[in-house]
């Protein structure tokens, strides 16, 4: 398995800056991915997704008996070309989950490294060697908190985000990746920035010369956000429900998580929740909370899709049955 990283990938290099670095060499990606496979063509891309698929139910509900999703390591620096325009309706839907479900649980698996790293110091009684250790201060500087808060109360943001959640947000806030900042910009999740950044089209410029981060790889801009709802003062709320849920020792539900994210939209609270919520039912996507990654080495697909092809016939119904 891939060695983990420890403190939140260093803060996502601890800094703007290397967030938004256009090139494809990425240092921390690299040490997490070693092996690439260049792809060449869409259809050569739903072929090798067919040929990897983890029994995703395409357009049928969920049998509650199914066994635990095993999701390749998979990771894609960005989306094909013509992506939005390339592929029909559903074929863009199944590959879009089929790409960015990794991408989530690599996330989360980074984040869950650090988080059982304190947990593990608080069990076994180690709570004073943890203050003093250098990977817990870099944790604690990571998350955005002074040097000498308590673990219980850094453990409220070093928590993971249900991927079902983390999914359906990239489809609503980048129209399954067809907008035109995830395409220029590996931005899946519209996070604002005040210096430099894609300016939208049509904005409101009583909320200043903001532009939407733009960010070197798909991967990148998923860390970003779970940063984002991780330490953000306006994700206090979410944090904290998130929190209650761990204290009754109940699973991390995105649908229920979502109440707490009327921060993130311009659109009225319950209208974003019912909306997040709409895209994990129809999609089967609370499938992927309770998936596993792999245990065989994660693998970068290098998509010089040239050849855009329009299909309903390679992932209709690829989705495997039990």
């Amino acid at each position: 398995m891939t060695r983990p990283i420890c403190g939140f990938l260093l803060s996502l290099t601890l800094s703007t800056g290397g967030l938004a670095d256009s090139g494809k060499t990425d240092p921390m990606i690299d040490a997490l991915v070693p092996g690439s496979i260049k792809i060449h063509s869409t259809e050569a891309l739903m072929t090798y997704l067919v040929g990897h698929d983890f029994e995703w139910p395409v357009g049928r509900p969920v049998d509650n008996h199914r066994r635990t999703l095993i999701v390749p390591r998979i990771v894609t620096h960005d989306l094909p070309v013509d992506w939005a325009h390339g592929l029909d309706v559903a074929n863009r839907k199944s590959i879009f989950i089929r790409l960015l479900a990794p991408l989530i649980l690599l996330a989360n698996e980074q984040i869950n490294a650090d988080r059982t790293y304190i947990l593990d110091a608080l069990v076994s009684g180690h709570a004073e060697n943890l203050l003093n250790s250098e990977r817990y201060r870099m944790i604690v500087s990571s998350y955005r908190l002074p040097a000498d808060t308590a673990p219980l109360n850094v453990l409220k943001r070093v928590d993971i985000i249900p991927p079902a959640l983390a999914i359906s947000q990239a489809i609503l806030e980048s129209g399954w990746g067809t907008s035109r900042f995830a395409a220029e910009g590996n931005a899946l999740y519209g996070e604002w920035v005040w210096i430099g950044g894609m300016k939208p089209m049509q904005r409101d410029t009583s909320l200043g010369d903001y532009g939407v981060r733009r960010f070197s790889s798909l991967l990148r801009s998923a860390l970003s956000y779970m940063r984002n709802l991780n330490t953000n003062h306006h994700y206090q709320d979410f944090r904290t429900a998130r929190l209650q849920l761990r204290l009754r020792e109940e699973s991390l539900d995105g649908c229920s998580l979502a109440t707490h994210l009327a921060a993130y939209s311009a659109l009225d609270g319950e209208i974003y929740r019912d909306a997040l919520c709409e895209l994990i039912l129809q999609n089967n996507l609370q499938l992927v909370d309770s998936a596993v990654l792999a245990s065989s080495p994660a693998v970068m697909l290098d998509l010089e899709v040239t050849q855009p092809l329009m299909t309903t016939a390679l992932m209709s119904g690829a989705g495997k049955t039990n």
